[in-house]
């Protein structure tokens, strides 16, 4: 029996374009880790972005129409204008902030167990419970 799509998964009639664009030292700073750290000082990366476009059929002319929303043309225009190290601040102070939080929880349960002692392994099982119950049940649906 034969497949009723094509080799790259799209129905019969599907025409898709993509084209690579490689982007060759962008640079930026992290200045939110640590003085002396590598990444702190101004660096850069290459990347390949891929736009890909797809339609159901040609135009009259043979060719793909694309019909980008003015939303999306505007993202990409922000994007492309903003500055990367802002960008990768911006999530690395989200990443910091995070961690620190992670790290005060673990001092006041570190704390909490040398006052306390550690929870016994009845009262660990029965408090998980809840949680195993819904993890199975987002598993199962």
């Amino acid at each position: 029996m034969t497949s009723p799509y094509s080799h790259d998964g799209n129905p019969p009639g599907r025409f898709t374009i993509s084209k690579g664009f490689e982007l060759d030292g962008v640079s930026h700073e992290l200045r939110l880790l640590p003085d002396g750290h590598k990444c702190r000082r101004n660096h850069g990366h290459n990347y390949l972005v891929t736009l890909t476009v797809a339609a159901d059929g040609l135009d009259a002319k043979r060719k793909i129409t694309v019909t980008v929303n003015a939303a999306t043309l505007e993202q990409a225009q922000a994007l492309g204008m903003q500055n990367l190290s802002a960008i990768v601040d911006e999530a690395l102070e989200i990443h910091v902030e995070r961690l620190a939080r992670q790290a005060a929880l673990r001092d006041l349960l570190d704390a909490w167990d040398r006052e306390a002692g550690p929870v016994p392994e009845v009262e660990l099982a029965a408090a998980r419970a809840p949680f195993d119950e819904l993890a199975a049940d987002r598993r199962s649906a």
